[in-house]
Order: C-alpha cells, then sequence, then structure tokens
C-alpha cells in the first residue's frame, strides 16, 4: 500500500495503547484526511445487495466509474455531482470483523457527521475491498457499505480520498 501511495497523500500509523477502538491509520492529503482500519480475514466475509438511504454520495460506485474518474481527473464535486441523493442500492457487510471496541468508535464517528473507512483483503484474494460504516436504520447494528472494489491500489486510494472529500462537501456543504 505504501508503495502506491500517490504523491501528497501520507499515512500515520495510530498507535492506542490504552484501547478504544482507534482505526489503525490515519492518511491525509492536502484537502484532508481519512481514518482507516485495516482488516486481513481468512477468508472473504460474505456481502449481500442492500438499500441503502444514507450516504448515497459515498456508496455504490463499481471500479470502472472509480477509475474512469480518476482517469478524467474529477474532483470531488465533479464525481458527487453525478450522484442522485436518494435510496442507493450498494454491497455490503456485518463489521464482524471488528472488535467491540471498533465498532464503538465507528458508531460514534458515523453518529456524529463523521466518516471512516474499513479496507480488506483477503490472503487469496487479490482485490482490495473499501468499506465505510454506518448504522443500520433497520437495526441499530454497525454495517459496512462498499465504496471501492478494485485490485488497482491507485483506484483504491482514488475511492479512498475522494470518498472522504465527497462526504466533507456533503456535510459542510
Amino acid at each position: 500500500m505504501r508503495k502506491a501511495l500517490p504523491k501528497g497523500m501520507n499515512p500515520t500509523r495510530l498507535e492506542n495503547r490504552h484501547g478504544g477502538g482507534v482505526p489503525d491509520l490515519e492518511v491525509q492529503w492536502p484537502t484532508g484526511s481519512a481514518f482507516v482500519e485495516l482488516k486481513a480475514p481468512a477468508s472473504t466475509p460474505r456481502t449481500l445487495s442492500e438499500n441503502l438511504k444514507v450516504r448515497p454520495h459515498l456508496f455504490g460506485k463499481p471500479e470502472n466509474v472509480w477509475r474512469e474518474a480518476m482517469a478524467d481527473g474529477l474532483t470531488a464535486r465533479q464525481l458527487g455531482s453525478f450522484t442522485h441523493e436518494h435510496e442507493s442500492t450498494s454491497t455490503t457487510q456485518a463489521a464482524n470483523l471488528a472488535s467491540s471496541q471498533q465498532k464503538a468508535w465507528h458508531a460514534r464517528r458515523f453518529a456524529n457527521g463523521g466518516v471512516s473507512f474499513f479496507l480488506q483483503s483477503t490472503k487469496n484474494q487479490r482485490s482490495k475491498l473499501l468499506f465505510s460504516p454506518y448504522i443500520s436504520e433497520d437495526d441499530g447494528s454497525l454495517r459496512l457499505g462498499l465504496v471501492c472494489e478494485s485490485e488497482d491500489w491507485a483506484v483504491v486510494l482514488y475511492a479512498l480520498r475522494l470518498g472522504a472529500d465527497m462526504h466533507a462537501i456533503h456535510v459542510h456543504g
């Protein structure tokens, strides 16, 4: 991942000796930053297709959309203008890989209007999956909505940066 980071995107490994579920990394770039929890499960967790009524500006973009946006050099505002502010379908999964403290941290971040990410890659899987957590309106559990899936680190890191920037624009106008 470090080798694939574009110029100006800097990761900081977060160490927390007191618990609290703080994510593994904060990735910074000139226009913002994002918290990222790294997960490397032994097998790929089950995903499902779900209608989301929350953060449609962030969820559910297929790899080709991110790849084309990256090739065209689109900004978060430009990419966000293509997104409709209504319910969207996305791939989701339960946050079973997260500890109870991690779930609590991400749930508080979501409830306070913040955004964070889970970056998942299994040992035998080439694709990296970038998820953003949200609280399910149905049962109040922490769930993960797929933002991007790609074998290409550049595409995943672009989705991370623009996803965080689109969220900031959406929240702050």
